[in-house]
């Protein structure tokens, strides 16, 4: 290296390396750390940093033992891949260089974790300057992980494909991209198969390592170099080192998934190498062969394939099923009778497991057989073993679909003695039996539906005698017990006395502890679904609750606001306020639109002001919550909305922009625009000429969205009806770019469930047609098949409406088509039937 640090300098900032790590003597330590954030504005840290990592001996007149100087690099390391994370655009170009210099000797080390970090490195600069910021990068570490020399160090070698390991990982995208008109996968992937020959196990580990970042990923590399990797992988299968035959493992469950096509021809020898390292004694190498059967049975063109061979791994499976000596030594002797020995549960407790394991995929196979099976299993929840109650309850769980399904005289013989069975579980003196049966009871809740309701009073009973017992992780099953229940049978739970049994426990936990519990989280997310069952019989109970909800967002936004301005004051849990925010959407459709008016109007915290605060929200989850409740608010509170819209808007409109959102690729994103595009829709056809100054800009985001292949098709229909909702009372305005978009309208809508919001829109887009007829020419005949095949199973005076407007539309059409019967002969045959039935031709 040309540059040299100076030797005072270089000691110093040794003494502060090591120093910042020491957990002996804090006052050392914080002293360390603040020189060391203060070294980090010298233009030369990065030059020091890179010195020290890539040198094997400490600097002369430095006291350092050998393992109190491998903290001082590895703390060098750490540092200069921090410094090139932040400050990358400002480190200047001579650094960075000589940085380039100093890894590819750091990768040589004598030492793993000193390798390590010269990778980790090496890998961020390649994330943030990209390939064409260090081009000799790949090439070399190539060349040195194969060897080509014939004398490159073990160590140089495994330091090389490490780095090339984690650069594959970190910058898969990176590398499957051009690159000056090359991909450097289709030069990097056939080096990487090469070194799977490699004498030496860690680098034969890490070349299928990165192979495996891409196996699973559709590329040209891949489709070139198939074949090769197989026959390679088959090569390898015999290896000596257990982690190879992991990695080797890994590539086959990665084919199956993705290139099933090239494992079929070796079923037989795939069969016997998967069942041979199942049954090896390394548990990590074992669970990676199971791998195997899970993703060929997941796979239609595979699993059948396994046909020949279930009598052997069938046997297999089960064998691997029984809990080890050692499982059972970690269980404890659970046992409830001490004085008696029952040393066939680990089969019994097998067996019953892959009942249940079976319960779905082999249905039909197992249900002559349930009118035996399920009483034996009934039987087993007085097991004196805990774990045999465990499983059974899971296993109970996932028939009891079928029981509740019977008619009615055996339902009674089956499905009440195991709903009763459950219930008795969730109150074993076990509590992981406790906690299995409240988690199989919710399974049984959802199997059984309505079948539930004349049993919702003994349950909520139970239900209540859990409130009291329960601690912890139980409380949280609880919690989904009860919103399950309240899914399943709705109404039902306003009984007066149901209600007042269950809120008055609800509430008892409600009470009792603050607003930063943990647990406010899944209780205010129950209590959203009680309010939603019990409707306006939850009024009595909605007064304390909404305002807790709002003190909660007030305090939350707060703390957040503080934060920010306040490095010593931590970032509020944005959890606290997602929920808050949905019990508030909550409580606001349960009750009639005079009581929901009646909690905002008396909050003394302005809703509508906290409301704009979440709607700007850094958290996707919960810009997409403050959303919702917008919606809400629109539908049921819109005269104590409509003041504020001139300020919500905005947020609203700014929401909808998709590029930030197709930039991150990320499904919350598209989350919250879908909620915002359903407020839109909301407020737009109750809010009349307001809308007016936000129309144009809505309109050509919902057209983008539509019109954006990369956008989900749930937010396209979300779009396309937002869209047609404004129509509603603006079509004069939208009418001039009808022609841009009529297509993509017609297209995005021919799926949308027929309900009143579909209703609504295509009401609104007939206004729009109706104000520029002319435009839907190239679409025409697709349109006039919409609505001869419109399902009109819709209550007045919706239906009535969207007849009349379909109606008005054909006759505009009749009046200015002068063959208009020709034209109506193009569609088909049932479409020409249908519309003729319900409209005047």
């Amino acid at each position: 290296m040309s540059w040299q640090p100076a030797p005072e300098s270089l000691r110093q900032l040794a003494a502060c390396l090591k120093d910042s790590l020491s957990g002996f003597d804090k006052n050392a330590q914080k002293q360390a750390e603040l020189m060391l954030k203060q070294a980090k504005g010298s233009p030369d840290i990065n030059n020091y940093l890179a010195y020290i990592l890539s040198s094997p001996e400490p600097p002369e007149g430095a006291a350092f033992s050998q393992s109190e100087y491998h903290l001082v690099r590895s703390a060098a390391g750490i540092m200069l891949k921090n410094n090139l994370k932040s400050d990358w655009k400002t480190i200047p170009e001579s650094s960075l260089q000589l940085i380039k210099l100093a890894i590819p000797i750091a990768l040589q080390d004598k030492n793993i974790q000193i390798r390590n970090f010269a990778g980790n490195v090496a890998t961020e600069i390649v994330q943030k300057g990209g390939l064409l910021s260090w081009p000799d990068l790949l090439p070399q570490l190539i060349e040195t992980f194969g060897n080509v020399s014939g004398q490159v160090s073990n160590e140089a070698q495994e330091g090389a494909m490490s780095a090339m390991s984690k650069i594959c990982e970190d910058n898969t995208r990176m590398l499957t991209r051009e690159v000056n008109g090359q991909r450097p996968l289709n030069y990097i992937l056939p080096q990487l198969i090469a070194a799977t020959k490699s004498p030496l196990p860690k680098v034969r580990i890490g070349a299928l390592t990165a192979i495996n970042v891409f196996t699973p990923r559709e590329s040209q590399a891949m489709n070139n170099s198939i074949d090769d990797l197989l026959q390679h992988l088959f090569t390898l299968a015999n290896d000596e080192s257990p982690d190879v035959r992991r990695q080797v493992c890994r590539s086959f469950v990665s084919l199956a998934d993705r290139r099933p096509e090239k494992l079929i021809p070796h079923m037989a020898g795939l069969v016997d190498y998967t069942i041979r390292q199942q049954r090896s004694d390394d548990e990590e190498l074992s669970c990676e062969a199971a791998e195997f059967w899970l993703t060929v049975g997941e796979h239609d063109d595979l699993w059948q394939h396994l046909r020949p061979y279930i009598e052997q791994i069938i046997p297999l499976l089960l064998e691997y099923m029984v809990y080890s000596g050692e499982d059972i030594a970690l269980l404890g002797g659970q046992s409830d009778d001490e004085d008696e020995e029952d040393r066939d549960w680990p089969q019994r407790e097998a067996a019953v497991l892959a009942l249940g394991a079976v319960a779905e995929g082999c249905e039909s196979a197992i249900l002559p057989h349930l009118p035996m099976l399920v009483p034996y299993l009934i039987s087993l929840l007085t097991d004196p073993e805990p774990v045999i109650r465990t499983i059974t309850c899971w296993t109970l769980g996932r028939y009891s679909g079928w029981a509740a399904n019977l008619p009615d005289a055996e339902r009674e013989q089956f499905f009440l003695p195991l709903m009763d069975g459950m219930l008795q579980k969730m109150l074993d003196r076990n509590k992981k039996v406790q906690e299995a049966g409240a988690s199989a009871f919710a399974n049984v809740e959802e199997r059984a539906g309505k079948a539930l309701i004349p049993f919702t009073e003994p349950i909520v009973k139970q239900f209540v005698i859990c409130f009291q017992r329960y601690k912890d992780r139980n409380m949280y099953i609880l919690y989904d017990c009860v919103q399950t229940l309240a899914e399943q049978v709705g109404p039902t739970l306003a009984t007066p006395h149901i209600a007042k049994q269950l809120l008055d426990a609800l509430l008892a936990r409600y009470n009792m502890m603050n607003d930063e519990s943990r647990e406010m989280f899944p209780l205010l997310e129950c209590l959203s679904y009680v309010a939603l069952a019990m409707d306006t019989a939850f009024a009595p109970y909605a007064g304390p609750i909404f305002q807790r909800c709002i003190n909660i967002i007030h305090n939350n936004l707060e703390q957040s606001l503080a934060s920010v301005t306040n490095t010593s004051i931590d970032a509020p849990d944005k959890d606290f306020l997602i929920t808050a925010l949905d019990l508030l959407s909550a409580i606001i459709q349960a009750l009639s639109p005079e009581q929901a008016s009646q909690l905002v109007s008396n909050s003394p915290q302005p809703v509508f002001e906290l409301l704009s605060f979440c709607m700007e929200d850094p958290t996707d989850e919960v810009r997409q919550s403050a959303y919702a409740l917008l919606g809400d608010c629109a539908r049921f509170l819109f005269p104590l909305l409509e003041p504020h819209l001139p300020k919500l808007l905005p947020f609203l409109v700014k929401q909808l922009d998709m590029d930030e959102v197709l930039d991150e690729a990320i499904e919350t994103g598209f989350g919250v625009v879908n909620n915002a595009c359903w407020s839109a829709g909301e407020i737009a056809v109750r809010y009349g000429d307001g809308m007016k100054p936000f129309v144009q800009d809505l309109m050509t985001k919902f057209v983008e969205m539509m019109g954006n292949p990369r956008v989900p098709r749930g937010l396209v229909e979300n779009a396309a009806t937002a869209l047609g909702r404004l129509g509603q009372n603006n079509a004069h305005i939208m009418a001039h770019g009808l022609g841009n978009y009529a297509a993509l309208y017609l297209g995005a809508m021919e799926d949308v469930v027929t309900m009143d919001e579909k209703a609504s829109a295509m009401k609104g887009f007939t206004a729009i047609v109706r104000e520029n007829p002319l435009a839907m020419e190239p679409v025409l005949l697709e349109y006039f098949s919409t609505i001869a095949n419109y399902n009109m199973d819709l209550q007045n005076p919706l239906k009535q409406q969207l007849q009349a407007a379909f109606q008005d539309i054909i006759n505009i059409y009749k009046a200015n088509i002068p063959q208009f019967d020709r034209f109506i002969g193009q569609l088909n045959s049932a479409s020409q039937e249908k519309l003729r039935a319900s409209y005047t031709l």
